[in-house]
């Protein structure tokens, strides 16, 4: 009966699948590209339905900081949506540039605001790492990792295409993160004072920073998601101790 039961749920599963895979031909086939584009879009807008975040409410406020001061601080614990939410919701005229301390940080968080955006990776949203380029000239938000903004200030050593850089997880100081942080303050100081800075961490001490950037400097904090926990209690009891059980 068991071996009857494995049959009949692999039947059911190819026969879903090959239901699926016709309809898909069906709609490729028979459909105008612009009327394909269009549900694909929503299909891809509702998998990634967005939801409330923490963040959500501190948008305005961080939008106002960053266009009144040269440099803002943003705290905001793990979670609470600072670094795939907040990119795509901020006004910039130019590119905003999201700094990750990892590469696989920075394809993953480039990766998940496309996906929320309902875009695909490589265009209006892009990254750049070591041995590996995906954006265009079109991409408007850009995550790269402390190392490729060096490589970038080489190149491009006043960043004219750049209005916003966000320095993500400034907690895990390095020498890398330290050092694009100075340039960015002079770069500001000297030659761009068009060019914002936001600098954001889940477990940051904002003081030394305020003294650095000036007691002016905006400090946003915003609390994290808190998620139901059930303690449940064992109905019997053990006496045992914890090395014989």
């Amino acid at each position: 009966s068991g071996f009857a039961l494995s049959i009949t749920s692999q039947h059911r599963a190819q026969t879903l699948l090959r239901i699926r895979s016709n309809w898909l031909k069906f709609f490729f086939y028979f459909f105008p590209e612009k009327f394909k584009i269009n549900v694909m879009r929503d299909i891809l807008k509702s998998k990634s339905e967005e939801k409330p975040l923490p963040i959500d409410q501190h948008i305005a406020d961080i939008q106002s900081a960053i266009e009144q001061f040269s440099a803002t601080i943003l705290i905001a614990p793990t979670g609470a949506g600072k670094s795939t939410r907040l990119p795509a919701r901020l006004h910039a005229e130019k590119r905003i540039v999201i700094v990750q301390p990892r590469r696989a940080a920075a394809r993953m968080v480039a990766n998940r605001i496309a996906e929320n955006a309902g875009e695909k990776v490589g265009g209006k949203i892009g990254y750049h790492i070591r041995f590996e380029k995906c954006f265009g000239p079109r991409s408007k938000i850009i995550v790269l990792t402390e190392g490729m903004l060096l490589r970038w200030l080489q190149s491009n050593p006043f960043l004219d295409d750049i209005s916003l850089i966000i320095l993500d997880e400034f907690h895990e100081r390095s020498v890398e993160m330290d050092l694009c942080l100075g340039l960015i303050h002079e770069i500001q100081n000297e030659i761009r004072n068009d060019l914002k800075l936001l600098v954001m961490s889940a477990t940051l001490d904002p003081k030394p920073l305020e003294k650095w950037f000036g007691k002016e400097t905006p400090v946003i904090v915003s609390k994290g998601k808190i998620y139901p926990v059930e303690i449940v209690h064992d109905k019997q009891q053990d006496d045992r101790s914890l090395a014989n059980k």
